[in-house]
């Protein structure tokens, strides 16, 4: 029998790991085209006091995605989505944290 490798689960087409800095950062370039979207995301995160490429901690990330919504129209859509993901990531690790 095999057994399935540690890691969080699969669902086609979404990811379900907790978003990074990197995964923010590359959805604005997605929406904004690379360079406006590294402007997005520099001006972003120096209005939230971080550093770009030194956000490791999930409150950390959180104060740039507030800074993204207050910002409207395509960076709230961005931030938003994030936002979900890091709902979704938070349901799920919690529910199996009480099944494990």
């Amino acid at each position: 029998m095999l057994s399935t490798p540690p890691g969080p689960p699969r669902l086609a087409g979404y990811d379900l790991r907790e978003p990074t800095e990197d995964d923010v950062a590359a959805a604005l370039r997605r929406v904004f085209g690379t360079t406006r979207g590294t402007e997005q995301w520099t001006r972003a995160c120096s209005d939230a006091g971080a550093v770009p490429g030194e956000i490791g901690s999930s409150p950390l990330l959180n104060q740039v995605v507030m800074v993204l919504q207050a910002q409207g129209g395509a960076c709230a859509m961005v931030a938003q989505s994030v936002q979900i993901r890091q709902r979704t990531y938070a349901r799920l690790a919690a529910t199996a944290g009480r099944q494990g």
